[in-house]
């Protein structure tokens, strides 16, 4: 059994101390999550196949559970352990990050499971780029790494902090968001820097929009935030319960959501251009200007043996 470590969240008292300019922080909640399902058991990572099937990881059930469009549920696969991110190709063949084996399994569209990748080191969040590569945030080793379709290993991005997810851009940029070291630009020669550090805990869930936008959840507080390149940051949803996983379809966000086992549906709206704000007063912590409003976010991956928390 591996071993885990509990983490103390401070939490911070509304008393300005420090003026400075905010370069990234851009603030506009666009629409209220709407509950879609819930009684799942600490979803993390979720994805749709093409006839819009709704697959979850559940990582306290040890199962991928199945929603149809018409809202039926079924047991996709179980006896796995520890499952964290998800993600589905073009043939509709789904792959599960098992943290706790350090291993990818790979099931067809059927349930028909194999081994994919194995030898990881508490692998995370998994996304595809455009070639069919599958993309896995190998926390453990602080690495990004590529898999083939015929699983030829690429390391993309090494020296990160505790890497949870990962999204490619049109260009070949890499969003990366890591559990304790904010977001993470990496491009496509393999240079990485940080290009915010003002979120509490980014999550595994990450997605990307057809602008190069991404998506990210923070699970430290109970905040989707949109992030671009430069680092700038549009508040898209909050009240989510210590959100952890995130796709995007068809306009809309869905946000696996571990505090209370549920999953939201986030509109976003065609066209629309975010309101920004920018805020003059923070509060500094740990060498940063922080300008986010700070929750104690529920401790249940702490309590739970936490995917994302660990002793190495």
């Amino acid at each position: 059994m591996k071993h885990f470590e509990h983490t103390i969240l401070l939490c911070l008292l509304a008393v300005p101390c420090l003026l400075a300019l905010c370069p990234h922080t851009a603030l506009s909640a666009t629409t209220v999550p709407l509950k879609l399902y819930s009684g799942l058991n600490s979803p993390v990572g979720i994805g749709f196949d093409s006839k819009r099937n709704l697959y979850i990881a559940e990582w306290g059930a040890g199962k991928v559970t199945r929603i149809a469009a018409s809202g039926k549920r079924s047991t996709f696969a179980d006896s796995l352990n520890g499952p964290s991110g998800l993600a589905i190709d073009k043939d509709d063949n789904v792959y599960v990050a098992s943290y706790s084996d350090d291993l990818i399994y790979k099931f067809t569209p059927s349930g028909q499971r194999s081994f994919f990748a194995q030898g990881l080191a508490t692998p995370a969040g998994l996304s595809f780029d455009e070639k069919g590569n599958l993309l896995v945030a190998n926390r453990q080793t602080n690495e990004i790494l590529s898999f083939s379709p015929d699983l030829k290993r690429q390391t993309i991005a090494t020296g990160l902090q505790t890497p949870v997810g990962a999204v490619i851009t049109s260009r070949g940029n890499y969003f990366v968001s890591n559990i304790n070291g904010g977001i993470t630009l990496v491009t496509p020669d393999q240079k990485a820097r940080t290009i915010n550090s003002q979120l509490v805990r980014p999550g595994p869930g990450i997605t990307i929009d057809t602008s190069d936008h991404a998506y990210v959840v923070d699970y430290g507080s109970t905040t989707v935030y949109r992030i671009d390149l430069t680092g700038n940051l549009v508040l898209i949803a909050d009240d989510l319960p210590s959100p952890a996983g995130i796709t995007l379809n068809n306009e809309a966000l869905y946000v696996a959501t571990w505090g209370d086992g549920a999953i939201y549906k986030i509109d976003l709206p065609k066209n629309h251009k975010f309101q920004n704000w920018t805020y003059k007063s923070a509060k500094r912590i740990g060498g940063h200007n922080t300008y986010l409003k700070i929750r104690k976010p529920v401790d249940s991956w702490e309590r739970n043996n936490s995917l994302l928390i660990r002793r190495n």
